[in-house]
């Protein structure tokens, strides 16, 4: 029968490194070193309303047996509302508001025992064997670098303990903060970096361990144009707050410009950091605006690279980069290195914003930028009007940021851009010391691929598992409604991952369930999961994939909701030219309602007949939107 052994949720996600891995194994295969877990109070909820004190986070060894005491810090923070600020009042209870952090780098193995046998697969800590303890798993999809891709999923493990008689254990502190010696004049030192902020709280100093006395940056810039130029000197500074965990330091920025009350959160772990928050930029003032980082006279020898642009130069001298850059909800990175360490950075560019979105790159000394003479490296994003327009809306100050050692490869940042789309996956398992519950169903989750929603779930272990109907109920029917099957593995003790994609639905909230079924016709529901499919927010046409193509490709679009009529209905064509603009084929004509849609063509013309190779257009007309793509049919 179907047993529930926990909730999935996304781990916290700060800036993993390269991947791959055994789910199934039950020694630990995750390697990403940089990533930074935090786990909300609601995932722990076994220890709902205990005092913090009593609680402290283990690995286990799985052939010694030994649980150790690994690093980790509990962080009261607001959930409710907009308010999301570490800095409430803490009342030293767990609680929804309570989050967990700790390192992916200290996972350990699982402990396989079922029941635990005492004292080994416990700790010898009496109290604590009155309590259950929390199993923690994680799980990185992607795989691990140190096992083969065949061997699947990677997985890792704390355990989560409570009693009055633990004590702390651990010595490592991660990162410390110093400061503010005046306004918002403070240092974090973390494990590869010590970043230093001036009077405002802009950071404007970065040392890393290869050079620990030499200064790569000299200023983070907040720059555009109001009336004339301004910059972040021109920020008004009011407070910074921060609290120092031996795992990560938060520190908040709070600053005023012209009518803008600006909060800028930071989260600073071992060897990276993130900057989260926006500028509200209200319409009608600012015409351009960038947020970048300028490096040092320090930085001259070290080199540029991104997606589109291969080790530009440090040295102060005009260069000519691709100023492409990847818009939201795609990931970019900037990936600056060199003898004197190394600087990655990972972020998104929203088009909502602005009428031009770029990659910012200056390096040239003797400019005439407010308050600086040169721009070596100077590199971040960069958001413009049209003439006569302004920029107004969310402008995105949010970024991670991973400092390492000298001349790393430049092939790091992809690496963490796809690693940034795939985070670990959380899972939480309650345990008691008598008896743990069989781990079956150990995770059961869903996600929104515009109009398809995939359901992915993994048992633990498998008796007389006949397999699974998968139900459905929406919107529109509040009934249960069975929609597949997917057949069981029978009886197996290791674990099995599932898969399921239900396409092309309208939008609408929906809710799905598994009924387990035995080899003997009993049956069990799993709890039920919930995934909400929107409306498209603009006009598109997607390229078509495969591309080149034979026999046959499919074309994506999509009709956006709001379009100013009663109906919501435009009328739509999708057609097929060759490069002389003579039409091959009409492949849609007619109304469409606001939606995702998808067309195939199969390389025929309207009488039917087969068009040879060659380069074809396509376009899609709905209302006044018309976009147009090239394809190559290949014979």
């Amino acid at each position: 029968m179907l047993r529930w052994s926990g909730s999935s949720v996304l781990v916290f996600f700060m800036i993993p490194v390269l991947s791959g891995a055994n789910a199934f194994s039950q020694s630990n295969s995750i390697d990403r070193e940089h990533d930074a877990i935090v786990i909300s109070g609601e995932m722990l909820a076994p220890f709902a309303g205990a005092p913090i004190g009593d609680l402290f986070l283990y690995s286990f060894d799985s052939q010694t047996k030994v649980f150790t005491q690994i690093p980790f810090q509990f962080d009261e923070r607001g959930i409710s509302g907009t308010d999301t600020s570490f800095f409430i009042t803490d009342d030293g209870r767990l609680d929804d508001d309570d989050e967990l952090a700790f390192m992916a780098s200290d996972l350990g193995d699982r402990d396989p025992a079922n029941p635990p046998i005492a004292p080994g697969n416990w700790l010898s800590d009496v109290i604590s064997m009155t309590n259950p303890r929390v199993e923690i798993s994680l799980t990185d999809v992607l795989g691990s670098s140190t096992l083969s891709k065949s061997q699947g999923l990677a997985q890792g493990w704390a355990y989560l303990f409570r009693s009055s008689s633990l004590t702390k254990e651990f010595t490592e502190d991660y990162v410390t903060y110093a400061g503010p010696t005046s306004g918002g004049n403070d240092t974090v030192v973390g494990e590869t970096y010590t970043v230093g902020a001036g009077a405002k709280g802009f950071y404007n100093d970065l040392f890393l361990p290869n050079a620990p006395s030499t200064d790569l940056l000299d200023r983070q810039k907040i720059r555009g144009r109001l009336f004339g130029p301004f910059s972040e000197d021109d920020f008004s500074f009011n407070a910074v707050e921060a609290i120092d965990g031996p795992v990560r330091v938060v520190r908040n920025l709070d600053l005023t410009f012209l009518i803008l009350n600006v909060s800028l959160p930071f989260q600073y772990y071992r060897s990276s950091f993130t900057l989260g928050g926006n500028l509200d930029i209200p319409s009608g003032l600012i015409t351009e605006i960038r947020h970048s980082v300028d490096l040092s006279n320090n930085a001259i020898g070290m080199a540029f690279t991104n997606a589109n642009n291969t080790d530009i130069p440090v040295d102060g001298t005009v260069d000519t980069p691709n100023t492409q850059i990847e818009k939201s909800p795609e990931f970019n990175y900037t990936h600056v290195t060199g003898a004197q360490g190394t600087i990655i950075q990972v972020f998104v560019v929203p088009d909502s914003i602005g009428d031009a979105q770029d990659l910012f790159y200056q390096d040239e000394t003797g400019i005439n930028d407010p308050g600086d003479g040169d721009a070596i490296g100077d590199h971040g994003i960069i958001v413009k009007a049209n003439t006569g327009g302004t920029v107004s809306g969310k402008f995105p100050l949010a970024l991670d940021m991973v400092l390492l050692g000298p001349n790393q490869p430049s092939s790091i940042g992809g690496q963490l851009v796809q690693f940034k789309e795939n985070p670990l996956v959380i899972d939480t398992l309650s345990q008691t010391f008598n008896q743990v519950v069989p781990v079956e169903l150990a995770s059961f989750t869903a996600s929104v691929e515009k109009s398809d929603i995939r359901l992915i779930w993994i048992t633990a272990s498998e008796t007389n598992n006949f397999g699974f109907d998968i139900e459905r109920s929406s919107h529109v029917s509040e009934d249960w409604q069975k929609i597949d099957f997917v057949e069981g593995k029978g009886t197996t003790s290791a674990p099995v991952r599932y898969e399921y994609k239900d396409e092309g639905l309208p939008a609408g909230a929906y809710h799905y369930r598994l009924k387990q079924i035995d080899t003997d016709g009993s049956f069990e529901y799993s709890q039920v999961i919930n995934a909400n499919i929107g409306l498209p927010e603009t006009f598109a046409l997607q390229q078509n994939f495969p591309n080149p193509f034979n026999p046959a490709t499919t074309i994506n679009y999509e009709i956006p909701a709001g379009l100013g009529n009663t109906s919501e209905i435009v009328q739509t064509t999708v057609t097929i030219y060759n490069l002389l603009g003579v039409e091959v084929r009409k492949l849609v004509a007619g109304e469409k309602r606001p939606g995702f849609y998808s067309i195939s063509w199969n390389g025929q013309n309207d009488e039917g007949s087969e068009v040879s190779s060659g380069v074809y257009l396509y376009r899609l007309q709905a209302g006044k939107f018309t976009d147009t793509k090239k394809m190559l049919l290949v014979r």
